[in-house]
């Protein structure tokens, strides 16, 4: 700033008292780029778009190809079957979609008996008897059946019988038995249990490898207790593994590390592809602490010959309360993703709701648990079971009661993530007025799934199986229109996906600039995008859209979409305030120039604004006149730039600006005087060589001053001694005077 003007040229933002989505660079000020992005994540921003078989799911949201809806339960109806005389079935699947089922038959020998179908259920093969010895044997008791079909067509079967006994619950024992011919023969039962005593051992858990080599099972026991017929007290979890595929066994290992006194029950047993194990169990250890029951799990990482302390599954239940009835799977090598079901609330047997928990480092640590099933002014749930596809598709099945402990169904829901996130309860039991329970699940491949239950219509009890019609086999999401407010730059595209097996999905987007897509004018779709992360293609513009297209791997796996962002960048607004202009010197306010760039459709304003900030004169052009600006009033400014962007694609830009002003008048005082001169002597200097010098009086004249009878002198002398000022101030005449 020079004695009569300030610039700024913005080499520098030091010019500046504040400035709001502007900045200075290269020597102008302009608008910022401001980056954005639009985000969809949410059950509600997926629902907002347009769904064409999918559903969005919640918890947290996400989208994934819908569920068929179950058409078919076929009845049992193997030759030598009696009506009203089949309990409690299991179902297992081959590779090619053939369906073993094995159940509870009180026909004239009770006992454990299995068929197969090639065709969904509709027709069945003679049933065959599981449980025998050299003879069929007549157990009063059956439960707890388990069987699972291996890649080379072996079924593996086990249960809990009480061979013989006149007592429905006494000294129950855990056998196996296998079958290389499709189930049309078994082998000779082979008991699991190595106790010689007559302790109850019940609820057994089956898990057999991809090869059928190794087969592992878990079951509750009851050896440690006093009570063999079941009280809580000690019981423990047990186990024991073949390598042969069943042909011989290994010793008897405890699981669990329950304090005495403490009851461990209902066990579940998965088998990682690297060959670790995993148990999870009722646990009561902490019921004296106010903690009726929990979900335990322990790892093994030798074959089960030994066992990890065990930990609790997941969080807290939603409220510390009773968690029973565990189900289990592991997907992919060790650690793996497990995924686990249980009964939340309610009692050992019933529970209030289905909560679910999901671990991807081989529960090393849990999510945070879900609810699969819970209020909507039903009654209690049962007994969840869990189904593994090849890709990680996990089925889950159970039983809610409509009303208290009546009027079950048999349920299923669906997770393509590994319980991440799981689809709404879909009815499986198709009867209504039939009470459906007692589900199983098994599922082959990514191609081939079942659910069978027990139903009782009247007084007649039988069961059923329900092919799994899979999902529907491609869909559609077409989001919602989104305004950016004004033309944008496109950054790129993201997405949170999950892909499995043969699954796919594809993106794509389109632009336009109004709202409607289908005027006309739209750009067409994209290419889909080769993966997350990439340049939107599709051209600058105001409006934009993306669609998603989903396809199945096989009938039961799903891609699933999480979330899906567009970033996106345009100018939009802003203002900037100079530092104060403060003249050192002012006589009055002249001019103020400024040199500006401004694309079509943008613009810049200029205001003159007050020391305080308060407008004085608003959008005023280059040259404008400050000498309107009163400078007694006004002895200092501020200048203020507001740049809004054409439509968001283009920056106004403000080069340089200043202002200028007039010093104030200067006053040169002419002195006045009256009188006579008379004469002065003035010293002439007179030197003398090799002296000092010395001095002469001359005579000058001199005036003899004669004041004015005036008691204000006012000068004469001369027309310009005094001086008017416009801005109220005042000055004396100067008087010289001289005196001799």
């Amino acid at each position: 700033m020079d004695a009569t003007s300030w610039r700024d040229d913005f080499d520098d933002d030091t010019g500046l008292s504040q400035r709001d989505g502007v900045q200075v660079a290269g020597g102008r000020l302009s608008l910022t780029l401001r980056s954005a992005e639009w985000l969809q994540t949410s059950q509600a921003d997926f629902q907002a778009g347009t769904l064409t078989d999918l559903d969005a799911v919640s918890l947290p949201g996400a989208l994934h190809l819908a569920s068929l809806a179950f058409t078919t339960n076929n009845p049992l109806t193997a030759e030598g079957t009696e009506a009203s005389r089949q309990y409690r079935p299991a179902v297992a699947v081959g590779p090619g979609g053939t369906l073993y089922l094995l159940w509870y038959d009180l026909r004239g020998t009770y006992g454990v008996y299995a068929s197969r179908s090639t065709d969904g259920g509709a027709t069945w093969t003679a049933a065959s008897h599981v449980s025998w010895d050299s003879a069929p044997l007549n157990p009063l008791s059956v439960e707890g059946i388990r069987v699972a079909a291996d890649g080379a067509g072996v079924l593996h079967a086990v249960w809990a019988d009480n061979r013989p006994s006149s007592e429905s619950d006494a000294d129950l024992d855990i056998f196996y038995a296998r079958s290389t011919d499709g189930g049309a023969t078994w082998s000779a039962n082979v008991r699991l249990n190595n106790d010689a005593g007559s302790a109850t051992q019940k609820e057994p858990a089956l898990v057999v490898s991809g090869s059928g080599s190794t087969v592992c099972v878990a079951w509750r026991d009851g050896r440690n207790t006093p009570d063999t017929l079941g009280a809580q007290d000690d019981w423990d979890i047990y186990f024991v593994r073949s390598t042969d595929g069943g042909l011989t066994w290994g010793p008897n290992v405890r699981v669990d590390d329950g304090p005495p006194g403490t009851g461990q029950m209902q066990p579940a047993l998965a088998l990682d592809a690297g060959g670790t194990l995993y148990a999870a169990w009722r646990d009561t250890r902490g019921a004296a602490e106010g903690d009726p029951a929990d979900i335990r799990l322990a790892v093994s990482t030798d074959g089960g010959l030994h066992w990890s302390a065990s930990a609790k599954v997941g969080m807290e239940s939603l409220t510390p309360q009773q968690q029973s009835q565990p189900a289990l799977v592991a997907f992919g090598a060790s650690p793996a993703r497990l995924t686990v079901l249980w009964g939340d609330g309610g009692t050992e047997t019933y529970s209030s709701r289905i909560v679910g928990v999901s671990s991807s480092n081989g529960g090393a640590t849990w999510s945070a648990p879900i609810a699969l099933d819970e209020g909507g002014g039903y009654g209690f749930r049962t007994g969840p079971a869990l189904g593994l596809s090849a890709s990680g598709a996990v089925l889950a099945v159970w039983t809610r009661y409509r009303t208290g402990y009546s009027d079950p169904d048999v349920l299923m829901a669906r997770s393509f993530d590994g319980g991440q996130h799981w689809t709404s309860p879909q009815a499986v039991s198709l009867h209504e007025g039939a009470d459906q329970n007692y589900p199983s699940v098994a599922v082959a491949g990514d191609a081939h799934a079942a659910v069978a239950f027990q139903e009782r219509a009247g007084g007649d009890i039988g069961v059923y199986v329900a092919p799994d019609p899979g999902l529907a086999a491609t869909g559609v999401y077409t989001s919602p229109v989104w305004d950016t407010g004004g033309v944008a730059a496109w950054g790129t595209i993201q997405w949170g996906a999950q892909v499995p097996g043969a699954s796919g999905l594809a993106l794509q987007t389109r632009t336009g600039g109004t709202p409607n897509p289908d005027d006309g004018t739209w750009s067409p779709w994209s290419a889909p995008y080769g993966a997350s992360g990439s340049p939107v293609s599709s051209p600058a513009a105001r409006y934009i859209q993306v669609r998603a297209t989903f396809t199945r791997g096989g009938s039961l796996v799903s891609p699933i979409l999480q979330d899906v962002r567009v970033g996106y960048s345009q100018y939009t607004s802003g203002q900037a305030v100079s530092l104060l202009i403060q003249p050192p010197a002012l006589g009055r306010w002249e001019l103020l120039l400024y040199s500006a760039e401004k694309p079509l459709g943008s613009a810049l304003r200029v205001d003159v604004l007050d020391a305080r900030g308060t407008p004085l004169f608003s959008d005023v052009p280059s040259g404008f006149d400050l000498s309107l600006v009163d400078p007694v009033q006004y002895p200092m400014l501020r200048l203020r730039a507001r740049l809004e962007s054409a439509g968001g694609s283009a920056s106004p830009a403000l080069d340089s600006w200043e202002v200028h002003w007039s010093l104030p008048p200067t006053e040169t005082p002419t002195p006045t005087a009256t009188g006579t001169p008379t004469a002065s002597a003035t010293p002439t200097a007179t030197i003398t060589p090799g002296g000092p010098p010395t001095s002469t009086p001359t005579e000058t004249p001199t005036s003899t001053p004669t004041s004015t009878a005036s008691p204000t002198p006012t000068p004469t002398a001369s027309p310009t001694a005094t001086a008017t000022v416009s801005w109220g101030r005042a000055y004396l005449p100067l008087v010289v005077r001289m005196f001799p």
